[in-house]
């Protein structure tokens, strides 16, 4: 024992200097993002420019907002197993828009307006590695890029290397989750009270999975492909790799919703009338929707559903799972449900940024949930959700 050499923390398995390398690459683009919230509330202030710098954000915006009827959120959320399919395809640029899709969208949906974020990166092992640069740059260029789609500032980060406790496919494997602050007025809490039978159910178009189900969707396609199942292309599909198509990133709705509610700033007039919105996230439409509408104990009828992408469709073959279960695991190409009396209007603030929306369907006095199914085993038939008392 007396002539064993001393063990580094680098020989234990973390290189302190490639992990100050990925702190500042993520700390600079953090500091990008601190434009999003520029002469409002969620400005940043800083000490100095370094990364280690203290910082912090000023109340002074919310003088004369009704402080007394102010109210502060803050959900954490992660990105999941849709990880692995940006390190089977070696592209991360996308992780950050799944990331603040579940992140912000979901206190979006209650009415709030998402100012700061915090997030965490937990990485198995930082190789002085070609791959390694690339991964940290594009992880870094996304933040800046969903953070500006979802109108939030990033204001604290943190970067943690720890070894087996991290898997995943690849050389480079990480978790990655982000707490969101967000705020609103009580006046604008949505709570789900407001809903009403005969309101109509606006649907927002996913173009993606999100970060939801692919478990199943991993499970079905290696499966039916093999190990290699992300490099496969079929012609049914595009011929575009199954792993780009799984990996598309999820649509931010977070600026959306807000235009549509006002946000805090009770000085702003709403876009439309909102009564709840339903984030179509794990439980899919059946279990997002339900609870959204759980408080009134109300239900819904979707007689005319978005299509699901038909990636989806051919999961949904290969697994052979039923109609109820797909539409419970995925989003079946809904990322957004809006409750309102004014659907033409919500239709037309979503045409403003871009983002496809029709009348699905509406609210009505039973508390079931019936949707007129787009799946591949029972298309055309109503599929039943009895929504939980």
């Amino acid at each position: 024992m007396a002539n064993r050499k001393p063990l580094t923390y680098e020989q234990s398995g973390v290189n302190l200097s490639l992990g100050d390398y990925f702190s500042k690459t993520m700390a600079d683009a953090s500091r990008q993002t601190w434009v999003n919230r520029k002469g409002k509330f969620g400005q940043v202030e800083a000490v100095s420019d370094s990364f280690t710098s203290a910082r912090a954000i000023s109340l002074t915006a919310l003088e004369g907002h009704d402080l007394e009827n102010l109210m502060l959120d803050q959900p954490t959320d992660g990105i999941g197993t849709k990880i692995e399919i940006s390190e089977r395809i070696g592209d991360h640029a996308t992780s950050a828009f799944n990331l603040i899709a579940m992140g912000a969208d979901d206190p979006a949906a209650e009415g709030f307006e998402p100012i700061f974020g915090s997030n965490v990166i937990d990485v198995r092992k930082l190789r002085d590695k070609p791959e390694t640069y690339k991964a940290i740059g594009e992880l870094a260029s996304g933040l800046i890029e969903a953070c500006e789609a979802a109108g939030i500032v990033m204001l604290r980060g943190e970067v943690a290397e720890l070894g087996n406790r991290v898997n995943g496919y690849g050389r480079f494997n990480y978790n990655w989750s982000v707490a969101v602050t967000s705020l609103t007025h009580r006046s604008r809490f949505l709570t789900g009270l407001k809903v009403e039978p005969g309101q109509a159910l606006v649907g927002f178009k996913e173009d993606g999975f999100r970060s939801n189900g692919l478990s199943l969707v991993r499970s079905a396609l290696a499966e039916r492909y093999g190990a290699k199942w992300h490099d496969k292309k079929l012609r049914k599909l595009g011929n575009i790799p199954l792993g780009e198509q799984v990996n598309y990133p999820s649509r931010i709705y977070t600026k959306l919703m807000v235009e549509l509610t006002g946000g805090y700033d009770i000085n702003r007039a709403p876009r439309a009338d909102v009564a709840a919105f339903a984030h179509i996230t794990g439980g899919g439409q059946p279990g997002k929707l339900g609870r959204a509408l759980e408080p009134s104990g109300y239900g819904a009828l979707i007689d005319n559903p978005l299509e699901p992408l038909p990636i989806m469709n051919e999961v949904q073959r290969i697994a052979q799972v039923s109609d109820e279960e797909i539409y419970s695991t995925i989003n079946m190409g809904t990322g957004l449900v809006g409750i309102t009396a004014e659907p033409d209007r919500m239709i037309e603030v979503a045409a403003e940024f871009g983002i496809e929306a029709r009348q699905i369907g509406r609210v009505t006095n039973q508390p079931a949930i019936r949707i007129k199914s787009q799946g591949v085993m029972q298309e055309g038939e109503w599929l039943v959700f009895e929504r939980a008392a």
